[in-house]
């Protein structure tokens, strides 16, 4: 099995020292490779950090912006469509790790560290197994992932990127659970310390997850999850429906930010249900060591991105999708997407949100067009 670990980071990578310790205890080394994928704003001696553990005999490749460069050259229709200075970089390292044959691919944030007593591969490798699990259904359709955290002080919290619509209401949906047949397309890793939560909640409550419950979950296919890209792996049939959504536009106001991977989640979920595949949530276990942020400007950027998902999320639990392929399921995802864009109707719907809506669509297209390009070798026969 190849795990292929991406990470984009604007900071030195000190995260590899405990992934690079963890992958060795457990005798993973041979069978992983990362892709650290620099910005403009990655300060030099970055790239001195993967030598260190490129020397190590690591398989770290760090790509500099000029063999990112390099790399995008290949595919023309994706010029343009992965800015500098934005998350969105991370499509490059997706790309490459398609490209590479990753049967696992792991997508991971520069400020999460893996715990020394959790074999983080094992954990992963449930990507693409297929076993009798205890499946798990919700009767909202949905399930609160942050239910698996001791929360200290205890109170409820809900995951970045969770419908309000489903966080009001008491008591909570009914959980019910029957053992059944299921394989697994993705594996959300949990966090302990500071958890993955919108700036709403972070700018009037205090609190940290002192433990996981040594819990991981399994979910039907009528039960939805948010899924972010901290501690995410996926299956690599998968890959090319977890396009990471482009931000920064202007919707009423405000800059649309920090959901790309949210609805990256979201939309690789659809595909997953409708190709059979499970959502796992539970380990492995990361410490979340949140790098220092402005809240209320984190909530200016997140507004656009809290209300518009209330309404994208219901229509994708709704939609029916065509296709036998992934990548023609996801194709028609996105033509529908594009389609409703102007069907959406009520607050901060305008202009402004029903493009930006147009612009997923067509990127997520783009993006397809570009795995085409991957898997028919095209780039390499036309020079």
């Amino acid at each position: 099995m190849k795990y292929t670990i991406v990470c984009t980071t604007i900071f030195v990578p000190k995260f590899l020292e405990s992934y690079c310790k963890n992958i060795e205890k457990y005798g993973h080394k041979d069978n992983v490779k990362f892709y650290i994928i620099p910005d403009k704003k990655t300060p030099p001696e970055a790239a001195g950090e993967a030598d260190i553990y490129r020397s190590r005999g690591f398989n770290i490749n760090y790509v500099e912006l000029s063999a990112q460069k390099k790399y995008l050259d290949r595919f023309p229709i994706l010029k343009g469509k992965i800015p500098y200075n934005s998350d969105n970089r991370r499509n490059i390292g997706f790309l490459m790790a398609y490209e590479d044959g990753a049967n696992v691919l792991i997508s991971i944030d520069d400020d999460n560290y893996v715990l020394e007593d959790h074999d983080f591969i094992l954990a992963h490798s449930v990507c693409g197994k297929e076993d009798s699990f205890d499946v798990i259904e919700s009767s909202s359709g949905w399930f609160n992932t942050c239910e698996l955290l001791e929360v200290n002080p205890s109170i409820n919290i809900f995951p970045r990127g969770f419908p309000y619509r489903i966080r009001r209401g008491s008591p909570g949906p009914e959980i019910s659970s029957k053992k059944e047949n299921a394989k697994i397309g993705i594996n959300l890793g949990l966090w302990t310390k500071d958890p993955d939560i919108d700036a709403i909640s972070r700018n009037f409550m205090d609190f940290q997850i002192s433990a996981w419950k040594n819990k991981s979950l399994v979910f039907g296919k009528n039960t939805w999850i948010a899924v972010n890209t901290q501690n995410t792996s996926l299956v690599r049939e998968l890959i090319p429906a977890f396009y990471y959504v482009r931000m920064g536009f202007d919707i009423g106001g405000t800059k649309i930010d920090r959901f790309g991977d949210i609805m990256a989640g979201y939309f690789c979920q659809k595909i997953a249900k409708s190709l059979g595949y499970s959502i796992r949530v539970g380990s492995p276990i990361c410490e979340h060591k949140r790098t220092p942020h402005n809240l209320f400007d984190d909530l200016y950027h997140e507004w656009a991105g809290i209300v518009l998902l209330e309404d994208v999320t219901l229509w994708l639990e709704q939609i029916e999708l065509e296709g036998e392929t992934v990548k023609d399921i996801y194709r028609s995802l996105a033509q529908k997407l594009n389609e409703q864009a102007d069907r959406f109707d009520g607050y901060l719907w305008n202009d402004q949100s029903r493009d930006f809506i147009r612009e997923i669509s067509s990127c997520m297209i783009t993006w397809i067009e570009a795995i085409d390009i991957i898997d028919s070798g095209t780039d390499r026969q036309n020079g």
